[in-house]
């Protein structure tokens, strides 16, 4: 592809100073390119597309309206058609694991509300090791940014929680959300109350937004993106929110599960 036009991706960190991490005690600053070579030809596409020149603006009220009138028609219609298979894995995990089928865990959503996420329990349910007590795991350590926690092999995840993660099926219950009008089908990753003290200057504009079921984040490396470059793409993804930016993303997101399935396969938990 070419190269990116004004405003693009290799000008990133000077465009967003805010988005490294900087002045914390957390190891930094994060560099927020993401080297070309990690990106097939669609993701890259994407990426472009994101970048494209344009002047910054807050997202419209007609494109928010009609953004939200396709999340509760689509979301409505796949909570349906999901229902079955949401029941056989809330079986298989409450066969392994006794406890609660669902995790609730508060996030925080548009305008710095507190809300509550729901997703299928993946962990055994006495796991309450708090994720900064096992810094070892976290695959964020080795890129320089441990302010967000992500771990490749988690022993605390079932293996019916572990397939649930590869194919994001934990994930179905925030459908629900989104009804709520909590969350969206697409938007900014809905970061915890630890991660989101994080977010400041330029990266507070992910806040405009409804926090997504899928995303930039999500489509373009997932847990392989570090906080700061995950911050710069949610912020970009506000200036250029509209429905056909959220379609594409959406259509990305059967690619981000094949590629989630299959680090599952090489044996990682997500």
């Amino acid at each position: 592809m070419g190269a990116f036009r004004s405003g693009g991706l290799a000008e990133a960190s000077t465009v967003h100073p805010d988005f490294g991490a900087g002045r914390s005690a957390i190891p930094g600053p994060v560099s927020t390119r993401l080297p070309r070579s990690t990106l097939d030809r669609d993701q890259w596409r994407l990426l472009e597309a994101l970048c494209a020149a344009g002047a910054s603006r807050r997202p419209r009220a007609r494109s928010l309206a009609v953004c939200r009138a396709l999340d509760v028609v689509v979301a409505g219609c796949c909570l349906i058609a999901a229902a079955p298979v949401v029941g056989i894995m809330a079986l298989l995990v409450g066969a392994e694991s006794r406890g609660p089928i669902l995790f609730r865990q508060p996030r925080v959503g548009r305008h710095g509300r507190l809300f509550s996420i729901l997703k299928l329990r993946t962990m055994v349910a006495d796991a309450s090791v708090e994720n900064w007590d096992m810094p070892e795991l976290n695959i964020h350590e080795s890129l320089g940014d441990s302010r967000m926690w992500k771990a490749f092999r988690d022993p605390r995840v079932t293996r019916a929680g572990a397939l649930a993660r590869a194919l994001k099926i934990d994930e179905l219950p925030q459908l629900v959300n989104v009804l709520r009008g909590e969350m969206s089908l697409v938007g900014p990753r809905p970061l915890t109350v630890d991660e989101d003290r994080w977010v400041e200057g330029a990266a507070v504009r992910r806040r405009e937004v409804r926090p997504g079921m899928t995303g930039a984040w999500q489509v373009l490396g997932g847990n392989a993106v570090p906080m700061g470059t995950m911050l710069w793409l949610d912020a970009l993804y506000v200036e250029k929110k509209s429905p056909v930016v959220d379609i594409r993303i959406a259509l990305r997101t059967p690619g981000a599960i094949e590629d989630s399935l299959a680090s599952w396969r090489a044996g990682g938990t997500g």
